[in-house]
């Protein structure tokens, strides 16, 4: 696999373009293919009706810096495409219980859509099913829920992260040119 220098964002220093492609490119992305989707079809009823969807954006916890981060970038994308974001966090990275509570809890409140950052892989893809099921789109960032638990329940889904393997080939590539 070659590392294609046409996607390097070379006005950015290197910490400023990993924070991009890392965390605030998928964000961006997220908040923009629910708002399109969630958007197709519908009509407000009335002026005051026409503020956006409503996205909640359940992450795995803001304590750690990385998430509170990519809160802020979804902070930002709400203002930017008019929409509302109900952001929700477990308590710990490790909390999937709490995760998958707040998922169901979004989905019971009828968001138009949800976006996950999903702490157990397998273990939320229970809920991503029920949110199918209610016509809720969600997409998966950062961590991609487990395949097979997926493939297993029929679940068909969006995934929206950084590319790992593709990162540590450039890494080391990079690293061996400069030894």
């Amino acid at each position: 696999m070659e590392y294609d220098e046409t996607y390097r964002i070379e006005s950015f220093t290197p910490d400023e373009e990993m924070l991009m492609k890392r965390v605030l490119w998928p964000v961006a992305v997220s908040l923009s293919i629910l708002l399109i989707s969630s958007c197709a079809g519908k009509k407000p009823e009335s002026a005051l009706e026409n503020k956006g969807p409503t996205i909640a954006f359940v992450m795995k916890t803001l304590t750690n810096p990385f998430f509170i981060t990519m809160s802020e970038g979804v902070k930002k994308a709400e203002k930017e495409l008019g929409c509302t974001v109900i952001l929700q966090a477990s308590d710990e990275e490790t909390s999937i219980e709490q995760m998958v509570g707040i998922v169901d809890a979004m989905i019971a409140r009828k968001v138009d859509a949800i976006c996950v950052t999903p702490s157990g892989s397998a273990e939320i893809v229970p809920s991503f099913v029920k949110a199918a099921k209610a016509g809720i789109p969600m997409i998966d960032v950062d961590v991609e829920i487990d395949r097979g638990a997926a493939a297993a329940s029929g679940l068909t889904y969006h995934y929206v992260g950084a590319d790992n393997f593709e990162g540590g080939y450039t890494a080391a590539k990079y690293l061996s040119e400069k030894l």
